[in-house]
């Protein structure tokens, strides 16, 4: 079976007595890299992983000197990217949250009231549909409380793509432990935008969905704004400027090879709507074609991040 490679990570790093931290990253699509943490705590009959996150070669054998993976803990049914693997190679216990519905390993025990580490607490979130979400308490160190999404500790920016650094604050991923916003809104989007003028639609109100990139031409070219694009409702959007999409895409050819893409794809659909109204046209006449009324070019593309 194929697993998802290792991605960049950090080394394992103490806490307190018995608890380890590694800091690793998570690609959420074209230049938007993040942070994410896998918690190890040392249990007398062995290691118990929590948000598991896959090591380089260097990092299982500092995880190996440890000791052995017994235990493999869920905490939500959200992530779980590298869980898979971690069953495949240590052949652990699997604890999951009660309630779960995630599907991509297979659960030998459920967390509450009983938990993986002798001494720890079971915590449980109730009241969402969303997904189902726990923490566990342990005792080391006084008492270490062990999260996945619910609570989240922003003290740094550790692993984030210069992008998401931009992002993240807007959306309230800032200011130290904080409950996660997409927790308090169960995994729902707020705020509604329209396009209700553009290359493309003549006169047709789109939709402009979450995390669409606007004026996207402007960040390879000096151009001219051709989109009115109307917000329905109160949106969340980020201001990016020229000269911080390219630090970002010299960071990352992925990022350039989408905006690329995207630019590509809405010119080919306005030649095909430029052709369908060329054909119920008929037969263009000699007239000069009238030029499009200038409008102030901007080095500023907006994503809608509601």
């Amino acid at each position: 079976m194929t697993f998802p490679a290792a991605l960049p990570h950090g080394p394992i790093t103490r806490v307190v007595d018995g608890v380890y931290a590694v800091r690793g990253t998570f690609r959420m699509g074209p230049g938007m890299t993040i942070g994410r943490t896998m918690t190890i705590v040392a249990a007398p009959d062995g290691l118990v992983i929590f948000n598991a996150v896959r090591l380089s070669a260097a990092g299982e054998e500092a995880l190996a000197k440890l000791g052995a993976v017994k235990r493999l803990v869920k905490l939500s049914d959200s992530h779980g990217l590298d869980e898979p693997y971690y069953v495949d190679r240590y052949r652990p216990e699997v604890w999951v949250v009660r309630g779960s519905r995630s599907a991509r390993v297979k659960a030998d025990r459920t967390l509450g009231p009983e938990a993986p580490i002798e001494g720890a607490s079971v915590i449980d979130f109730p009241g969402t549909s969303g997904w189902a979400e726990c923490a566990v308490l342990v005792p080391n160190g006084g008492g270490t409380l062990i999260t996945c999404d619910v609570l989240q500790n922003h003290c740094d920016t550790e692993g984030a793509s210069t992008f998401a650094k931009l992002m993240t604050p807007l959306l309230g991923f800032k200011g130290g432990v904080i409950v996660a916003p997409m927790w308090r809104k169960q995994q729902k989007v707020s705020g509604e935008a329209v396009r209700v003028s553009g290359p493309t639609g003549f006169g047709r109100a789109e939709n402009v969905p979450t995390g669409s990139l606007l004026a996207e031409m402007g960040m390879l070219i000096e151009t001219q704004h051709t989109s009115t694009v109307v917000a329905r409702t109160p949106i969340r959007a980020l201001r990016i400027t020229r000269a911080e999409m390219i630090e970002q895409m010299a960071e990352d050819p992925d990022l350039a090879d989408h905006l690329v893409q995207r630019i590509a794809s809405r010119l080919t659909a306005l030649a095909q709507e430029l052709r369908a109204i060329d054909a119920r046209l008929g037969p263009a006449d000699d007239k000069p074609a009238t030029a499009h009324p200038a409008a102030r070019p901007q080095g500023e593309v907006a994503a809608a991040l509601h």
